[in-house]
């Protein structure tokens, strides 16, 4: 009976402890869970930051592009009217000196 009694003791010693276990296994899964809730945000936020900075790249390399052609146009436009104003001032110059020549 003493015997019963003792290991009957041993046995709910043993389940306290595996109870205690057990919580802190618990307490531990549950901090791990919250941790990788916490950690899952935090890559949500950088991969939602890292696809916006894509985005405003890709517009600014869009809107680079642009300029760039806009630039080449005016740089061609400039060139034609500086080409148009040698062309008058050519022509201006030879009219001149056919109203000297023709004046004398």
């Amino acid at each position: 009976m003493k015997e019963n009694i003792k290991k009957l003791e041993r046995n709910q010693e043993d389940t306290r402890e595996l109870k205690r276990q057990l919580r802190d296994m618990e307490n531990k899964k549950n901090d791990f869970e919250k941790l990788y809730q916490e950690n899952d945000q935090i890559l949500r936020d950088v991969e939602n930051k890292l696809e916006q900075e894509k985005n405003e790249k890709q517009r600014l390399e869009w809107t680079t592009k642009n300029l760039n052609l806009e630039l080449k146009n005016i740089k061609q436009k400039l060139q034609s009217l500086e080409e148009e104003k040698d062309l008058l001032n050519d022509r201006c110059i030879q009219l001149q000196e056919e109203r000297n020549n023709h004046g004398m």
